[in-house]
């Protein structure tokens, strides 16, 4: 008997194609055991060794890339949006804390403490699409972020590319655009989208470059700012504010 997340597997990931129907079908049935056991670590997701080893090799294979695993959901997500009013995109950065794994290569410098010590992990950065409601309908996009070159320099160094007046393009700011650009080409059908960011996003490029692509943003305020320095200052004490 087919089980309510074995359909919604086959449904969503119908499209999906590595150019080997064998990875085709792996992969659904690796999405349906992790769907079954939602918080679990992969191993202890399956019911037998076999399964196990079977999704170690998937993973490793050359043509199991995000975008093909992704890009099937993706377009059920704007499929989804199309049916709504308006919708918004969330963004945000998930810090994965690996310190602990110490014979993991590859990892990155997520942060460092007041005392000089790096976490060492992974920041993979998500866009969500949710009702006004705050139902899910998916997501648009999901991309690692590498902050090495970053951390590597010391706090002079830094301060100094975090503030300087070179182009955004050169910034890890530079995430939050990307995602505005590229959901600007996306087809929302007659759906207004509306781009959420915490207060890494408050930044002036954001809103120039928003504004020119005729998107509407939704950001939790970093600083007070003036507006317009021929009135009074403006004091932004409220937890967000809107342009669109």
């Amino acid at each position: 008997m087919i089980t309510a997340t074995q359909r919604w597997v086959n449904d969503e990931f119908d499209a999906v194609h590595f150019g080997d129907k064998r990875l085709d079908k792996r992969f659904r049935s690796i999405l349906t055991d992790l769907g079954r056991h939602c918080g679990r670590t992969l191993a202890s997701s399956f019911d037998a060794w076999a399964k196990i080893k079977a999704s170690y090799r998937f993973f490793a294979n050359s043509r199991v890339t995000v975008s093909a695993m992704l890009s099937p959901h993706i377009q059920h997500t704007i499929q989804r949006i199309r049916s709504h009013d308006t919708v918004l995109l969330a963004q945000d950065t998930t810090y994965f804390d690996f310190s602990t794994r110490l014979k993991t290569e590859g990892l990155d410098l997520t942060n460092r403490s007041k005392l000089g010590k790096f976490t060492k992990g992974l920041m993979l950065h998500n866009t969500l699409a949710l009702t006004t409601d705050g139902m899910p309908l998916g997501l648009l996009d999901q991309r690692f972020i590498v902050r090495k070159q970053l951390f590597g320099k010391n706090a002079t160094e830094k301060k100094q590319i975090r503030h300087c007046d070179e182009a955004i393009d050169g910034k890890e700011s530079l995430r939050w655009i990307d995602i505005v650009r590229l959901c600007h080409g996306m087809d929302f059908g007659t759906s207004r989208a509306v781009h959420v960011c915490d207060r890494e996003g408050d930044i002036y490029e954001l809103f120039r470059d928003s504004h020119a692509l005729g998107e509407h943003v939704l950001v939790r305020a970093a600083r007070n700012r003036a507006i317009d320095k021929t009135k009074r200052r403006v004091s932004f004490r409220q937890p967000s504010k809107i342009m669109g």
